[in-house]
């Protein structure tokens, strides 16, 4: 299980801009007040970072600590199945169905949590974390990504160049299961749903200066979902010509490699979608950037944190009564009122 920790930063409370909602009503008193509780918070205080020393204990599919027979309760966060894994790692672990990477002269080193094969968690939730390595003399690193996440693996080297550190990676299996000897666990930097810590906004300055890319406020995006995509807007094509003629372009962010997706948005003066991860990429636009954001009634305060720590000035349309996640509206196509979208549309100009 985890073992000492250390303390590698402590710079990680931050503020963040309050939102500007249209449309907002409240399934019930009880979730207003939970949804005023989050979104009413200026001043949001965070954890110290760092690192957690790690001795004999198995790691499931590159994220998750097994030890004593159970899971550690800080790696499976957001992993609501590892109570039914139990048995299964157990089995393995008595069969020998598991790797023993070689040990060699690298450190090994777990930053990933569940969901980060998802762009906007990876990004907002797992790469920052490495940014707490860095001064701290560890020697030679290797980092393991689950291999969910294997289409960041020329980013986590790039970072990783960057900020002076030695690392080679190791990308894992499905289902993979090895057993390390000595490693380190970086702890968290968010709680998902409400917030982030200082540590993201650091990072996303990284990137911006890795990459050389200028901030600047020339351009608006109207960011549309794939047609395999959940939780699209339903009635887009009568939204697009109103959003061509206010000036918007008409992007899919999937089909952009990495750094098109962080070039783009970080020269966005207006950006307009709904509710998921292309949405993440309010992250690289500038303070001046005004996003405008189409829920069906999740009331996810995950892209508003991001924006309101960048001192944006996010607006927030609800397209349904706001209530708590179901896996219905989550993976449900919705309808934007054209008048309303228009009238905040206008707002912004």
């Amino acid at each position: 299980m985890l073992d000492s920790f250390v303390t590698t930063n402590t710079d990680t409370s931050y503020r963040r801009r309050f939102p500007i909602t249209h449309a907002l009503k409240w399934v019930n008193y009880e979730f207003e007040l939970y949804f005023r509780s989050i979104a009413g918070r200026a001043y949001v205080e965070a954890p110290v970072e760092g690192y957690y020393h790690c001795r004999n204990s198995f790691v499931y599919e590159a994220k998750h600590i097994f030890s004593d027979g159970a899971f550690d309760s800080l790696s499976v966060i957001d992993f609501s199945d590892h109570e039914l894994l139990c048995e299964y790692v157990k089995n393995r672990i008595q069969t020998g169905a598991y790797d023993l990477p070689a040990s060699g002269q690298r450190l090994d080193v777990l930053f990933c949590k569940a969901g980060a094969g998802n762009y906007g968690h990876f990004l907002t939730e797992c790469a920052p974390r490495l940014l707490n390595l860095q001064g701290q003399a560890l020697g030679p690193l290797r980092l393991h990504m689950p291999v969910e996440a294997a289409n960041y693996a020329s980013l986590i080297t790039a970072l990783c160049n960057f900020l002076g550190l030695d690392v080679e990676l190791r990308i894992g299996n499905t289902a993979d299961l090895v057993y390390l000897e000595r490693f380190i666990y970086l702890s968290s930097i968010s709680s998902h749903n409400t917030k982030k810590s200082r540590t993201f906004s650091k990072f996303r300055d990284v990137i911006l200066a890795m990459l050389g890319v200028q901030q600047t406020y020339s351009r608006r995006f109207a960011i549309k979902r794939g047609h395999n995509e959940q939780r699209k807007v339903s009635n887009w094509d009568d939204l697009t010509p109103h959003l061509s003629k206010l000036g918007y372009e008409c992007i899919q962010p999937g089909k952009l490699t990495f750094k098109e997706q962080v070039s783009l948005f970080a020269s966005a003066d207006r950006i307009f979608g709904s509710l998921g991860a292309g949405f993440t990429n309010c992250m690289w636009a500038g303070s001046e950037c005004m996003p405008l954001m189409l829920d069906p009634g999740l009331a996810d305060f995950f892209f508003w944190d991001i924006s309101g720590q960048l001192c944006q000035q996010f607006h927030w349309q609800f397209c349904g009564v706001a209530q708590p996640w179901s896996l219905e509206l989550a993976t449900t196509d919705f309808a934007a009122p054209v008048d309303l979208t228009l009238q905040v549309l206008d707002q912004l100009q």
